[in-house]
């Protein structure tokens, strides 16, 4: 058997988000710019995180790596832009 390291999300209050009128979060902004690795949870409030928005993770101060969820259904243009990350 093969054991899966699982990464623990990073806290709701890491990011800027908001709830759509289907009950979907986007995430609209990194706020911690502290973080370097950054894990976004699959729910937020209890709804699940299916979007990232323009700009959102634009020009972090040091990331090495962003793992995103699998509830995830679109991340928009220019997410991110200027973003350089290790993985």
């Amino acid at each position: 058997m093969t054991s899966r390291h699982v990464k623990t999300p990073n806290p709701a209050s890491d990011f800027a988000w908001k709830i759509d009128s289907n009950g979907v979060v986007s995430i609209v902004k990194l706020v911690n710019r502290d973080a370097l690795e950054i894990v976004v949870p699959s729910e937020i409030a209890g709804r699940p995180v299916g979007a990232v928005e323009f700009r959102a993770f634009s020009e972090p101060a040091a990331v090495k790596s962003l793992t995103l969820p699998d509830s995830l259904q679109r991340i928009a243009e220019e997410a991110f832009f200027n973003c350089f990350m290790e993985n």
